[in-house]
């Protein structure tokens, strides 16, 4: 099962990938996903290529994401009941003149019951 969160950035802005080269810059975007007894991570967050350039800002090449962006976590179901997969992204947002802090935002995704 794969696990869709999109996100939607307005004109001139965006976030940053999964992955950055250094850790002194922006932060990239991470995804936790809330263990639970119904289901299991079978893999790692997918994300699409992301634009790379190299930033005078931060004075390293980055990789982010503008515009709309899908980002996928697979999950393997363990039972038939229904549940509910939670989390939160955290992610932050840049134009070409400024950055806004960090930011987190929750989110829950509801599974029917299975046939």
């Amino acid at each position: 099962v794969q696990v869709k969160l999109d996100a939607l950035c307005g004109e001139g802005w965006h976030i940053y990938a999964l992955t950055l080269p250094r850790d002194d810059g922006p932060i990239p975007t991470s995804i936790h996903v809330t263990p639970g007894k119904a289901f299991e991570l079978s893999g790692d967050v997918q994300e699409p290529s992301p634009t790379e350039v190299d930033d005078p800002n931060f004075q390293m090449k980055l990789r982010y994401h503008s515009g709309e962006t899908e980002f996928t976590v697979p999950i393997k179901r363990l039972t038939k009941d229904a549940f509910i997969i939670e989390g939160e992204v955290e992610f932050m947002a840049c134009n070409d003149k400024t950055c806004l802090p960090p930011q987190v935002v929750k989110f829950s995704v509801p599974f029917l019951a299975a046939p």
